[in-house]
């Protein structure tokens, strides 16, 4: 009988307890101003959740009300420190929370966003060219196209496909790097930034020389803003100063007479040039190194050209070598076109195969080390800071299409960048800057119409392009307020002074320069 007298009287004790307990929570939430610290997001549309955060919330939710200015609001979650409420119509101007017989109004004035208002996700590219289609993706656009309007930076673009989630817009002439931003109705959704290139500028090579300039290719720079530029069909290496002057360095004056045309050492009035192709310049010297090129096997020369005026031969073994540059220990490094490989030679004239078969019968697009890795023709090369080698591959002989190939000094070959475009590619030029940024200029065909580009490559991987240019048929240029007069590029140097690059475009005798 004490045992259950016990159990009872335990049973009583606890059930006391318990609802003294809940008496006192109530009597807590009545006695306790309730406080709002934050409303996320403080604009919303109709039928989103926000929420409150805060102190002395009831945990039961009938025990909470919420307006959102005059308009109760249904609220879905509740803690102590929080509640979750839906957005009603009407709802506009400041919350109120009441907790029982006390309320907190909010600092926070909440306001409706339009459910029409258009809204931009995201882009399919960040960065692009006048001209470049640019995929806008979204909502509550119109599906009718000129009922959007769509700005790059403030220009306005064309739209040429609309949905109600998608917009399809063509960079417009003029415009610059800035927000896009999409207009229905009156109402503007901003997006993110697009990036365009600086503006292109182009300079005339002037002609103060009868039989200068006939077909250029090939430039560098030497530390007083001077450009040396080879010209192939002349024999001739030709200096431009920063003032636009040519004049001739060194080979004869052809004007048809191919006796002018050889591989005669000696001083530069007497010395000859045969089909003269890539540059380099020594800045510690002044010397300055050219490939004498011919159709003979391995009878190619790299030769220079000394301050004082003096040619000679530095090592042969070329078939038609077609560029050339030097490394900080005095080795040069030559694309040797015809035999499909990169030859290095030593400071003593010791030519031996960094990558590459060394035979003309011997090409492909194999990836490998030394003389196991193929090559197609490579029109071009360049070296960075750090000793790595970059070469331009034409993409011919039905292997595949045109890409910058990387090489390293123990002469590994990896693929480093490939034209996006479906269309057969050809790479002209390669070059790089101090940072290591890639440069690759070529061109690919689509229907009737020649496309000329220039692109970027950081050393992350981010490709941005700088230039393009269309030319139809007919040889006249793209009217579309995009194409800048730039044709094939024969060769691309790196101001790093001041921070552009210079182009030596084939065909129409310009020096073409952009920022960096």
């Amino acid at each position: 009988m004490k045992a259950i007298v016990k159990v009872m009287l335990t049973v009583w004790v606890a059930s006391a307890f318990l609802f003294t307990s809940c008496e006192s929570d109530d009597s807590k939430v009545d006695n306790q101003n309730p406080e709002i610290v934050s409303v996320v997001p403080d604009q919303a549309a109709v039928g989103t959740s926000v929420l409150i955060t805060g102190k002395n919330f009831s945990t039961t939710l009938s025990n909470n009300s919420v307006n959102f200015g005059s308009v109760s609001a249904t609220i879905t979650a509740a803690t102590a420190i929080s509640l979750t409420v839906t957005v009603p119509v009407g709802a506009s101007g400041p919350i109120t929370v009441k907790v029982g017989s006390k309320s907190v109004q909010s600092n926070v004035i909440f306001s409706v966003l339009d459910d029409k208002k258009p809204v931009i996700v995201s882009t399919s590219i960040s960065s692009g060219f006048c001209g470049s289609e640019v995929t806008i993706s979204g909502s509550n656009f119109s599906a009718t196209p000129s009922d959007n309007i769509v700005k790059f930076n403030g220009t306005v673009a064309t739209v040429l496909q609309a949905s109600s989630t998608s917009l399809l817009a063509r960079v417009p002439p003029l415009a610059s790097t800035g927000n896009i931003t999409v207009e229905v109705a009156g109402q503007v959704a901003n997006g993110p930034s697009f990036q365009l290139p600086p503006a292109f500028t182009l300079t005339s090579i002037k002609d103060t020389q009868v039989g200068v300039l006939d077909q250029p290719n090939g430039i560098v720079m030497d530390s007083d803003g001077n450009f040396y530029i080879t010209d192939f069909v002349y024999g001739q290496v030709n200096k431009i100063t920063p003032a636009g002057i040519v004049s001739r360095v060194a080979g004869q004056n052809y004007i048809g007479n191919t006796s002018n045309l050889g591989t005669e050492d000696g001083p530069v009035a007497t010395a000859t040039l045969a089909f003269p192709n890539g540059l380099s310049f020594d800045k510690k010297t002044g010397d300055i190194y050219f490939l004498n090129s011919t159709n003979v096997k391995d009878n190619g020369a790299l030769r220079k050209i000394t301050p004082s005026g003096i040619v000679s031969t530095v090592a042969k073994g070329f078939y038609n070598p077609t560029g050339v540059v030097q490394d900080d220990a005095g080795n040069f490094y030559v694309a040797d076109y015809g035999n499909f490989c990169v030859k290095k030679v030593t400071p003593s004239g010791t030519v031996s195969i960094l990558a590459g078969s060394g035979s003309p019968t011997l090409a492909g697009a194999l990836n490998a080390t030394g003389t196991a890795a193929r090559f197609t023709l490579i029109n071009s090369i360049a070296i960075d800071a750090k000793g790595t080698i970059y070469v331009a591959e034409w993409g011919s002989l039905g292997i595949g299409s045109g890409s910058i190939r990387k090489i390293t000094l123990a002469g590994e070959v990896s693929t480093y960048y490939t034209h996006p475009s479906t269309a057969f590619v050809e790479m002209f030029e390669v070059a790089v800057d101090a940072v290591g940024n890639v440069y690759a200029s070529g061109e690919f065909t689509t229907g009737n119409k020649t496309n000329y580009f220039l692109n970027q490559i950081t050393p992350s991987g981010n490709v941005k392009q700088m230039a393009f240019s269309t030319i139809n048929s007919d040889g006249t240029y793209l009217a579309d307020g995009c194409t800048i007069p730039f044709g094939r590029v024969a060769g691309i140097t790196v101001d790093e002074k001041n921070r552009k690059l210079i182009l030596l475009i084939d065909g129409i005798k310009q020096l073409n320069t952009i920022p960096m």
